[in-house]
């Protein structure tokens, strides 16, 4: 008891006994920083399939999507009209999580790139509990917007709406599956 009264005391002590009047030097303000006349663009958001067959459920939350593009700005129908033209590049990355236990796979039947919807208990075992059933995807992307800055005076400061679209090339594509056998023994598979 002796000892936590001791230590409880030095604590509450020492930032009495430590202060002292410093003498504030005035902040100089970071030189050679950079003025990279351009957006850097961070998209995130959820994936949800259309005209999905029934078989074919995901879930919302771990279906998402990250893009990450650079964009540079050109100025259209003069300086200050509030219109650029963006175009640019980056990548984009989608993920799908099956809630069932499918999963796309393989069909060299139908084709070299063609993939069929199967039960992981068809491919691993039929004495499997899946924990993870995940499907990914990325891309190069560029993309190319029309932007209206409101602000026509100083285009990076102010509301903006843009429209406009991108065109991707599929340079991944994969599946994760975390699964524990009839043995006990978790697997990984990608």
């Amino acid at each position: 008891m002796k000892k936590l009264f001791i230590v409880l005391l030095a604590f509450s002590i020492g930032p009495f006994a430590l202060a002292q009047e410093t003498v504030q030097k005035p902040k100089v303000p970071v030189g050679g920083r950079p003025n990279i006349p351009a957006d850097l663009v961070v998209e995130f958001g959820f994936n949800v399939l259309n005209n999905r067959p029934e078989d074919m459920s995901t879930g919302f939350f771990g279906s998402r999507t990250l893009n990450i593009y650079y964009q540079y700005p050109i100025s259209v129908f003069g300086a200050n009209s509030g219109f650029t033209l963006d175009p640019g590049f980056g990548i984009g990355t989608d993920k799908l999580a099956f809630n069932d236990e499918m999963n796309l796979f393989n069909d060299p039947s139908k084709g070299p790139e063609s993939s069929d919807f199967l039960e992981l208990t068809d491919v691993f075992g039929d004495d499997i509990s899946v924990d993870k059933n995940v499907f990914s995807l990325n891309y190069f992307e560029v993309p190319l917007d029309l932007t209206y800055h409101v602000n026509r005076n100083n285009y990076t400061k102010g509301f903006r709406v843009s429209v406009g679209g991108k065109v991707g090339f599929l340079y991944n594509a994969h599946s994760k599956i975390k699964y524990t056998d009839e043995d006990g023994l978790t697997r990984k598979i990608k």
